[in-house]
């Protein structure tokens, strides 16, 4: 046994919640033949293993009791962005946009923005921008098809996004005024929907057909 020994098992009884005289001699070895010359030893190995055990435990007990703040929990994406969830009308709106006109000119993206605000202002329609967007559900027939064709509602391609989202913005914010003139439907130049026999055509921008129903 090293000098060292006796410190380290008079410590570590003391972590055990042992006595230690601090007077009594360190006791380096016993005389040849005296008997259970190895108790002192195991003694000092068994408070040694018992201390390091109640430090386990209690540094267990101690990560348990570790409050949970909002450095440890995950940050939700900040409204308008490409994965953010439609629940308020900056993603909502910019996601219609993306979504009915991707790529093509502001003033068309514009067009399509409003029809959702003209909608939120008439009579039949909800007033709230996601509720007009989420009208009819996520199954068809819905009001618009992007949020009812089973796909991801996330935006894929940042910068056309980040147009949309540019057009969302102002339009929300009264930067450019309704190149519609108070339409409540849009559609693509490819297809005629039937409900145009009773609309009022109010513009034609691009690729699409704006109405007033």
């Amino acid at each position: 046994m090293t000098p060292r020994l006796p410190a380290l098992a008079a410590a570590a009884l003391l972590a055990a919640g042992c006595a230690v005289s601090p007077d009594a001699p360190p006791r380096m070895a016993l005389e040849q033949g005296e008997p259970h010359a190895a108790k002192p030893v195991a003694h000092a190995r068994t408070g040694h293993r018992a201390a390091i055990e109640t430090a386990d435990a209690n540094e267990g007990a101690r990560r348990r009791d570790w409050p949970v703040t909002a450095a440890t929990l995950p940050v939700a994406p900040q409204p308008g962005a490409p994965d953010a969830p439609l629940e308020d009308p900056l993603t909502c709106l910019a996601r219609t946009v993306y979504f009915e006109s991707r790529g093509r000119g502001d003033r068309e993206q514009t067009a399509v923005a409003w029809v959702v605000l003209n909608r939120a202002e008439a009579e039949g329609y909800p007033d709230d921008v996601c509720a007009v967007v989420k009208q009819g559900g996520s199954a068809r027939p819905c009001q618009f098809s992007w949020f009812c064709d089973g796909r991801p509602d996330e935006a894929g391609h940042a910068r056309e996004y980040a147009q949309s989202l540019n057009v969302a913005q102002k339009v929300l914010s009264g930067e450019v005024e309704d190149p519609t003139g108070g339409a409540t439907m849009f559609h693509n130049r490819t297809v005629r929907p039937s409900w145009t026999r009773r609309a009022r055509l109010m513009a034609e921008i691009g690729a699409h057909f704006f109405w007033k129903l």
